[in-house]
């Protein structure tokens, strides 16, 4: 088994940087890629073309991104779990924010097969003001 720390930090290294040829090539061909449903960008993505759709449309609502992994433990011999942190600049109301993560890597041999995610998506929503409004807050009016 190799570095799975190493592997999953130079993906994200890549990937933020806009590496995207790099950050694919670590991937497997027929890699899955899900995103929470209740994101405007959630959704299950398909091979590394879905992959990089999954990263053009996130990165459509974002001025940067930014992702840091924390720690990566290996479940098993073809799974391991990520913790860290993502976060960024919202596009449409200039909010910077930033809200852990955990995902699921599945792999076979050194490249990624499958990576499931979550975080506290109310937070990302706020942030990129399509998000249900914070605890005691009244609603709005419709049209107000």
């Amino acid at each position: 088994m190799s570095d799975r720390k190493a592997l999953i930090r130079t993906f994200y290294e890549r990937y933020v940087a806009g590496d995207s040829d790099g950050a694919l090539g670590m991937l497997a061909e027929d890699v899955t890629w899900q995103a929470p449903d209740c994101l405007p960008y959630g959704d299950l993505y398909h091979g590394r073309a879905g992959v990089l759709n999954y990263a053009t449309t996130a990165a459509s609502w974002y001025d940067f991104i930014l992702v840091e992994v924390d720690d990566v433990v290996d479940a098993s011999a073809d799974r391991s779990i990520v913790v860290g942190t993502f976060g960024g600049r919202a596009r449409a109301t200039g909010t910077d924010f930033r809200v852990p993560f955990c995902q699921t890597w599945e792999f076979r041999s050194d490249q990624g097969v499958a990576l499931r995610y979550t975080n506290d998506s109310g937070a990302v929503l706020r942030a990129l003001g399509v998000g249900p409004r914070a605890l005691g807050t009244p609603p709005r009016a419709y049209g107000a």
